[in-house]
């Protein structure tokens, strides 16, 4: 490590108030020169890093002029750094463009000297100030409506726009139409913060507005929220032209995006101190992406499984990183899931499709795996499986001969294929439209086991250079380290820059994923390696062994016609909210896919809009009780992993053992369009109370028919109630 001098550059501070600009100029060499420090700059810090909300900045100035009755808060600042006036100003000098949140008198000396701490953030403090939503007075009447319209004219484009598209729409619509900032010379807020957007536009098309027309927070949080990281990055930057940027860009977790990057070179003569090291306190062996676009589906359902490498579980077991982008499920597969409402069929009758082994078992025995077979007459291969099992559309038997084809007739390409609503148009648009939400869901599932698998061979730290402006967030640094005779590549995730007559200037550069040999084996080892993960990595049964013993277990133990159900009662909570549930069986209401996720009550509107989960969801909170999911993400599988209910019996639990353990307020779940698909309320005697495709909110009998049908025999109990008598009874016909 080389000998530093200490250098004492030139720091230009504008203040800029609503009617007046004061620009000030500290020679920090000149200052030591000085019979007095009547006009100085003492010490700065100013900090910009991904991570943080905002970009902030403290000055300590010793100054005759009042400070604190010139300057006031939301004035504007800015700063700029110039390490050597001999040299000229830098490309871009700017390290600071914000906005004052406090000015305050530290001291006072002889002769009128003052001494004024100065504080702050960057522009952001314009969107972190500024919120938006609707008073809770109104917001019971517009259940079925958000306050921002889903309207290019009216509102803001939110349907099949990007991430990038969305927060333009932002800035240009609230923003900068409705935040007022006044600054001298007739400037204003536009003039000082603008913004940079850049999203993964190829991939992205928001199908679910749910979450953004009703929107509550601020600004920032609201840029946050769209941006969806860690898919992309959302942070603050300072350019040459004296103004506070904000970015969103695509995260660089591929090599094309990697390259491009703008590099800094820096040596070790440059390097004051460094510090960095490895880590493994952010690692993780098992990687889930979620699209939350629709109410009730997963990925699983998309046929997409987390990602994984063994021997990151050799390691950390099954540690999960979990993320959600809204932006990956397609409109297509939105809109025709939206036109779906499950219920009884007409005949309240359906033929399901075959058990994955009874059909494999066919397929084998009369050998029309056979490649020539399916090559040269591949229509009477489809007549023989369209007649064997009348459950399968066309279009399955279609898509069962391509996978065999392909040979990857697996159980699980066989759950997507046999998915069915009982409309078989209904299920082809369906099913095309799912294998493209797959395909994409899937690819960034990757890119996420990409970015992250490698976190305990990274190095990151701190590097102390000597101070300079120039560095930028998000950029590579390429350190030429003369004492290990290497180059070090690291991204740069902050840039803290700071001054004091002590330490003179330097800047600290906060990096990560750093690697020796200039990052050569950045996209090697574990980068791209990754696998579907099934289960059975640590002795325990796989996820197929486990979905055999469930059908197993469904198809033995079925109700026997006249079997009792139960008509005993459940806890205190629990019958609150079956009570709730048989108030709104006499109001008016509608199935709405997606419905009773605005984030205020439906129960409050003269006609009610709720899907299954959403309604269940309101009859607890109506007494108090706030279910997983919360008032806008609620589904079917958020209820069901909720700590604050019991399992009394699983899924693939036979039905005849099932109805025994019933009381009045369990649970109910049933396979429909997907596994756990539809979550009802216990009502007793073999009925519940949900809201139905067919009737909206109603009792349905799951004795018989279409429910007992779908009924898989799951049941879930609020709280840890326990029945002090048999909760059998005498079947109600």
């Amino acid at each position: 490590m080389t000998t530093i001098v200490k250098r004492y550059p030139t720091f230009d501070i504008e203040f800029v108030t609503e009617d007046s600009e004061y620009i000030l100029r500290y020679d920090t060499e000149e200052q030591l020169t000085q019979d007095d420090l009547e006009e100085a700059i003492i010490s700065f810090s100013v900090k910009n890093a991904m991570e943080d909300d905002s970009p902030v900045f403290s000055l300590v100035l010793l100054a005759k002029e009042e400070w604190d009755k010139v300057l006031t808060s939301n004035d504007l600042v800015r700063i700029k750094a110039i390490p050597d006036v001999t040299k000229g100003e830098p490309d871009n000098p700017y390290i600071m463009v914000g906005l004052i949140s406090d000015v305050h008198k530290e001291g006072e000396y002889a002769d009128g000297i003052l001494l004024y701490r100065v504080t702050g953030r960057a522009m952001a403090k314009a969107l972190m100030d500024f919120e938006v939503g609707v008073i809770q007075e109104v917001s019971t009447v517009i259940t079925d409506f958000g306050w921002l319209p889903d309207d290019e004219e009216r509102g803001l484009k939110f349907t099949n726009n990007t991430a990038a598209g969305i927060g333009k729409e932002l800035m240009d619509k609230l923003v900068y139409e409705y935040a007022k900032y006044s600054f001298s010379s007739n400037s204003g807020l536009r003039d000082y913060l603008e913004y940079q957007f850049e999203s993964w536009d190829e991939y992205e098309s928001l199908a679910d507005v749910t979450a953004f027309i009703n929107y509550e927070g601020s600004i920032r949080q609201f840029l946050e929220d769209i941006a969806a990281k860690p898919f992309n990055e959302l942070y603050f930057d300072f350019t040459k032209e004296g103004t506070c940027a904000i970015v969103m860009r695509p995260t660089p977790f591929d090599p094309d995006k990697w390259d491009k990057l703008r590099p800094y070179e820096i040596t070790s003569d440059s390097v004051v101190e460094e510090s960095f090291g490895k880590s493994d306190a952010e690692m993780y062996s098992v990687f889930v992406v979620q699209a939350p676009n629709l109410a009730e589906y997963n990925a699983m359902d998309l046929g997409v499984f987390p990602q994984f490498n063994e021997s990151l579980i050799d390691k950390y077991g099954y540690k999960r990183l979990d993320a959600e982008n809204r932006y990956l499920l397609t409109e297509g597969l939105s809109n025709v899931l939206e036109s779906y409402q499950p219920g009884e069929g007409e005949d309240g009758e359906t033929i399901p499709p075959p058990l994955y082994e009874e059909l494999l078992e066919f397929i084998t025995d009369n050998e029309l795996s056979d490649e020539e077979t399916l090559r040269t007459d591949r229509n009477s291969v489809h007549t023989s499986i369209a007649e064997e099992f009348p459950g399968l559309t066309s279009d399955m038997v279609d898509m069962v001969i391509d996978s065999v084809i392909d040979e990857d007739f697996t159980r699980d390409r066989y759950n997507v294929i046999s998915f069915t609503t009982g409309d078989e148009e209904l299920d082809r648009q369906i099913n095309e439209e799912r294998e493209a939400s797959g395909e994409k869901l899937k690819e960034f599932t990757k890119k996420l086991f990409n970015w992250y698998c490698e976190n305990a061979n990274f190095y990151s730290g701190d590097l102390r250079v000597l101070g300079n402006p120039m560095f930028r967030l998000g950029s590579i640094i390429r350190y030429r380290d003369f004492e290990r005779n290497d180059v070090w590549e690291f991204y740069l995730e902050s840039v803290q820059h700071e001054f004091s007559f002590t330490n003179g200037y330097t800047t600290i550069l906060g990096v990560t994923r750093g690697l020796p040999k200039n990052g050569k084996d950045r996209f090697t080892n574990m980068w791209g390696t990754s696998e579907d993960f099934k289960g059975g990595y640590l002795g325990e049964a796989s996820l197929e062994e486990l979905l055999e013993r469930a059908e197993e277990t469904r198809t033995s133990g079925n109700l026997t016609e006249g079997q009792p159900w139960s008509l005993a009662g459940g806890g205190d909570v629990a019958m609150s909210a079956l009570n709730t549930a048989r108030e709104m069986v006499s109001r008016p209401s509608t199935y709405t896919w997606g419905g009773g996720r605005t984030g205020s009550n439906p129960f409050a509107s003269s006609h009610i809009r709720v899907d299954c989960s959403s309604f269940v969801w309101w009859c607890y909170y109506t007494h108090g009780v706030s279910l997983s999911g919360g008032k806008t993400g609620m589904t079917t599988d958020t209820i069901k992993k909720d700590p604050k209910f019991k399992v009394i019996s699983t899924r693939g639990s036979g039905k005849a053992t099932a109805s025994t353990k019933l009381l009045q307020g369990d649970l109910v779940y049933f396979d429909t369009y997907k596994a756990d698909g539809h979550v009802g309320i216990y009502s007793g005697g073999g009925t519940f109370i949900g809201a139905q495709g067919s009737t909206g909110i109603a009792v349905a009998n799951m004795e018989k028919g279409y429910w007992y049908d779908k009924f898989n025999g799951h049941i879930l109990r609020y709280g840890d109630y326990t029945p002090t008598h048999n909760p059998s009874g005498p079947s109600i016909r």
